[in-house]
This record gives C-alpha cells, structure tokens and sequence, in this order.
C-alpha cells in the first residue's frame, strides 16, 4: 500500500507537498518558502529534508509516542511510516 500524499500548512497557507514516489520514499515541494518546518528545513531552512526529518516532524509535532495506543491508533490509519517504538 503506497502512503498518502499530504500539505503541511502554516495556519491556512500551504507550505510544504509530500508525496511519495515508487519506492515509497517522500518527496518533498515547497509551496510557501516564507513558513517552513524547521524539523524538515533546519532553522535557516537550507536542509535538505529526508524521511527520517519526516519522522522526527511526525514523532514531535504530529502525534507524540507517549500518547496512549498510538501503535494501534496508527495502524488503524494505516500508517507504516513512523514507529513510536523507535523514538
């Protein structure tokens, strides 16, 4: 099952386009330079982000291991890319 693209926004404004390509690695476009996560674009925005970036901004921002059930919270989404366990 191939993950599901998404936007990362800031407030209302798109800033970041993730999809994923064949081998299910993210990709990243920039929609909104002025407002990029500095998990994924370092703190002068320069970083090139990678999938481990991506996790890190999941596991940080998104949804935080220690809340409760997330494995199974997260596989009912079907989300296989980040694992509360490895954090």
């Amino acid at each position: 099952m191939k993950p599901v693209d998404f936007t990362i926004y800031w407030e209302e404004t798109p800033t970041v386009q993730i999809c994923y390509d064949e081998k299910k690695q993210p990709q990243f476009t920039i929609l909104n330079p002025s407002h990029l996560p500095v998990l994924l674009f370092g703190m002068n925005g320069k970083a090139t982000p990678t999938a481990a970036r991506l996790d890190k901004f999941f596991a940080d921002r998104c949804f935080p291991s220690t809340r409760q059930n997330a494995k199974e919270l997260l596989a009912i989404a079907g989300l296989t890319l980040y694992h509360p366990k490895l954090i």
